[in-house]
């Protein structure tokens, strides 16, 4: 992979949502077909490509702030991932994720970027080993736009948006309404511009799974196929 060029904004923070892989509600719609403890493994596997490629793609400097948002938030969690970064050479913030529904979780993040004076949020999840970090490129930084990237469940796997806009996360989904649709009807509402990025997918299931695997080869991957070969060949 290719060095990407340093982000035309100086003031932006990357945030990362993360879970304890082995708290016992680690990836439960996977665990339906691989197992609680299987599932625990892959999801520590796509954490640790995630963060390989994070560090491959060279875009650590392009960030005032890196934080992982984790839970739950205890001694053994914090140590984990103290532990896990320690064996990188990338530097995230760790941080406690709230208590609160997922969509206020969101809000809260980007409330805590606009507080601390950074004027962009970069958000996604760390489900996502093969994250397309090339999409970086497409954000341009337009004032009063939210680039989005959607989820192939109709959802959103990143978002980027100035964080004084960070109420826009806290999404309330409406009868049958699907989470990018709610986003997009909300961002329309305030007029605020949407630009649509690359589609992509993270995993929670082990269709999601296979799909991440045919699209990448064993070396972009290392941990996520090393475990898949051991638990589909085994």
């Amino acid at each position: 992979l290719k060095p990407m060029k340093k982000l035309k904004n100086n003031t932006v923070a990357f945030s990362v949502i993360s879970k304890y892989p082995f708290s016992g509600d680690s990836k439960t719609r996977l665990a339906k077909d691989v197992g609680l403890e299987s599932a625990g493994r892959l999801s520590e596997c796509f954490l640790k490509d995630f963060l390989r490629r994070f560090e491959k793609n060279q875009v650590k400097e392009s960030f005032v702030q890196t934080s992982l948002w984790i839970t739950p938030y205890r001694k053994e969690t914090q140590d984990y991932f103290k532990n896990l970064l320690s064996n990188t050479n990338v530097s995230f913030k760790i941080v406690e994720q709230p208590d609160i529904t997922f969509f206020a979780k969101l809000a809260y993040i980007g409330e805590s970027a606009y507080k601390e004076g950074l004027n962009w949020l970069f958000l996604t999840g760390s489900d996502i080993p093969d994250f397309p970090f090339e999409i970086f490129k497409d954000v341009s930084f337009k004032s009063n736009t939210v680039y989005i990237g959607p989820d192939i469940d109709n959802g959103f796997y990143f978002i980027a948006l100035e964080t004084k806009y960070f109420d826009l996360l806290n999404l309330k989904i409406e009868n049958e309404e699907t989470v990018l649709d709610s986003l997009v009807k909300r961002c329309q509402a305030g007029g605020i511009k949407v630009n649509v990025l690359k589609e992509w997918s993270d995993i929670d299931t082990i269709e999601d799974l296979k799909v991440t695997l045919s699209r990448n080869c064993p070396y972009e991957l290392p941990h996520t196929y090393e475990l898949t070969q051991n638990l589909f060949n085994g």
